[in-house]
């Protein structure tokens, strides 16, 4: 899970929310479409092209995106922010793992509070460590609450749905693989750049130089 910078929502939107006064969500994604479109973009912009939620690349699958509110639109707790930026996150979908499934896992203000909120988060990826299979587990470190906040997370999103766990381990392969090949940490991650999984990298990458080169992490 990544963070996303929310601060800046595009001047189209914020003209169009402070002129309109928008109450019903397809008069946006559907009346005004190609605002719709041009929203989605920006905010998988600020995504860097990749689910804040699975991490995985979404910039070849534009017909399955959509706007998701990490707070769900539909419960009457959250109706005031429809139409907020910092709620919004751009994923596809999927009713296996990510935002779909998440709609399905996650029921109450209360199940929330137990959520990580990546725009809220300053670090999401704090929470987690990685198993050589590819598998997302709380991270060793976290205090009982947080690794409870980081399971909950890890099982409303499906973050160790087959499919995800595969591409990661295949990633994490491929790292040692570069390793093998002298390659060094800036080296790794600019090979796999547009691959997705930042923070799957640097955890993987840091933890292998760390094992190589003690020294230069002390």
């Amino acid at each position: 899970m990544i963070h996303v910078d929310r601060s800046n929502p595009i001047l189209d939107f914020t003209n169009y929310v402070r002129k309109e006064h928008p109450q019903d969500w397809a008069d946006f994604s559907v009346g005004h479409k190609d605002l719709y479109l041009k929203c989605r973009k920006a905010l998988l912009e600020e995504q860097n092209g990749m689910s804040a939620y699975t991490e995985k690349p979404l910039n070849g699958n534009s017909g399955q995106l959509h706007i998701d509110h990490f707070r769900k639109k539909g419960m009457n707790e959250f109706r005031n922010l429809m139409f907020v930026w910092s709620n919004y996150i751009v994923d596809e979908r999927n009713a296996k793992y990510g935002a779909v499934y998440k709609d399905k896992m996650v029921h109450t203000a209360e199940d929330y509070e137990m959520l990580i909120d990546p725009v809220a988060e300053a670090d999401p990826s704090r929470f987690f460590a990685y198993m050589e299979n590819g598998e997302m587990i709380p991270a060793s470190d976290l205090c009982g609450s947080d690794k409870e906040k980081a399971l909950y997370t890890i099982n409303a999103f499906g973050l160790n749905d087959p499919s995800l766990q595969s591409m990661r381990s295949e990633i994490l392969t491929t790292i040692d693989n570069y390793c093998c090949g002298e390659l060094n940490s800036t080296e790794i991650t600019e090979a796999l750049d547009g691959f997705g999984f930042v923070t799957l990298i640097d955890y993987k990458t840091k933890s292998v130089f760390l094992r190589l080169f003690p020294m230069s992490y002390s």
